[in-house]
């Protein structure tokens, strides 16, 4: 489950509210840390390779509003009024979510999905916490920004022009820098800019270079991640693949779908919640099933116009949140998923018949069926002569 809020400055995320440090994550990027759209590799033709296969997720009105609760009134949220479940309008239509595009150079990072294999991440641990905050930045391309905006940084590809600088790009292989990323540190708030090419790579980690947690007047957040990765896998003995995920969807995209259901769902001066399907499309690739599974996207628009949203895989879970009042700080972030499977491959010891083999089968069972019948008709005939004859006695 995710949290995030849709306010045009900067904002605090609802977990900086309720921890005593300084250190967390963009609001919005919860769901590209903990909702996934995985591939299960036990039918893939070829396991040691991912394969190049897009899926789309969408969300949809309610349209059975018992299945989905529509009606129910939940417990307070965050100390607002008890609030009644009600079906989010889409004009019937469905609002595209994202489009997750898998590709052979995806690449993987155990840094980063070392945090991110459980189906629990207990916020309150602030040595994991801080493991993934730095691995964000320094692996996934992050962004850092500040709640003063005194301070931001950036973790991207270098430039043609930076990969011009011959000196740079030295600099960087002497700290042992990958080819493929460069880092800067901007502040008050851009004036003073530095290369992290300075620092060691292997050994740098942004909280402890610049003392992050001894400058607790300010808060810091990875914001969002550039980098297109595999955010989990897990792999046999022999390096096959068993099961790879993606983002559901991007920090930048979840923020357009609020955007886009508060169009369609206009503030009005009050707290509601509305309820939408969220699944994937139909459009599935070929040689996967059809995946079916549908999930709850719950958004509460709250008195102050203040947008926040949760998955829940049922009605039960979604429930069970409510009732235990965690709206505003879950510390156990139970993370969501869509598995697609591939189809089951073809027996390769059945060869379908063609040709003169076809035909010859069905000769030899329209010749099999009519035996069959002149038997039958045989033995019916016997009968009603025996029948007869023991009449006559």
């Amino acid at each position: 489950m995710a949290f995030a809020i849709i306010i045009p400055t900067m904002i605090i995320s609802p977990e900086a509210r309720n921890t005593d440090d300084n250190v967390h994550f963009g609001p919005n990027l919860w769901g590209s840390l903990f909702h996934y759209l995985s591939i299960d590799m036990s039918n893939a033709p070829d396991k040691t390779k991912i394969p190049n296969v897009t899926f789309s997720v969408e969300v949809v009105e309610v349209t059975d509003y018992e299945k989905w609760g529509i009606g129910e009134e939940i417990p307070s949220i965050s100390n607002w009024n008890n609030s009644i479940v009600e079906k989010g309008n889409t004009d019937g239509l469905s609002i595209h979510v994202s489009n997750v595009v898998f590709n052979e150079n995806n690449q993987y990072y155990e840094e980063i999905g070392q945090y991110l294999g459980g189906d629990v991440f207990d916020y309150e641990n602030t040595v994991n916490r801080l493991g993934l905050f730095d691995a964000l930045l320094n692996y996934g391309w992050g962004e850092l920004l500040t709640d003063n905006n005194s301070e931001r940084a950036i973790f991207r590809e270098p430039t043609p022009e930076e990969k011009a600088d011959a000196a740079l790009m030295q600099l960087g292989r002497d700290n042992n820098w990958p080819e493929d990323t460069i880092a800067y540190r901007f502040l008050n708030p851009s004036k003073d800019v530095e290369c992290l090419y300075n620092y060691d790579f292997n050994t740098f980690r942004y909280t402890q270079q610049f003392g992050l947690q001894q400058a607790m007047s300010v808060t810091y957040l990875v914001s969002t991640i550039n980098r297109d990765i595999i955010m989990k896998q897990t792999t046999d003995g022999n390096g096959n693949y068993l099961i790879i995920s993606k983002s559901m969807f991007t920090a930048a995209e979840i923020e357009t779908l609020l955007e886009n259901i508060l169009e369609k769902n206009p503030f009005q001066g009050e707290t509601k919640l509305y309820r939408f399907i969220l699944k994937q499309t139909s459009n599935t690739p070929e040689g996967f099933e059809i995946n079916q599974q549908e999930k709850i996207l719950d958004v509460v628009i709250d008195s102050g116009g203040v947008s926040t949203y949760r998955i829940f895989d049922t009605l039960q879970q979604a429930n069970s949140f409510y009732a235990d009042n965690e709206w505003e700080y879950d510390i156990s972030y139970h993370t969501t998923e869509f598995i697609n499977y591939y189809k089951l491959p073809a027996d390769p010891d059945v060869v379908p018949p063609t040709g003169d083999n076809l035909n010859k089968i069905i000769f030899t069972t329209m010749l099999v069926v009519s035996v069959a019948s002149l038997v039958s008709l045989t033995i019916l005939k016997v009968s009603l002569k025996r029948k007869e004859e023991n009449k006559r006695k």
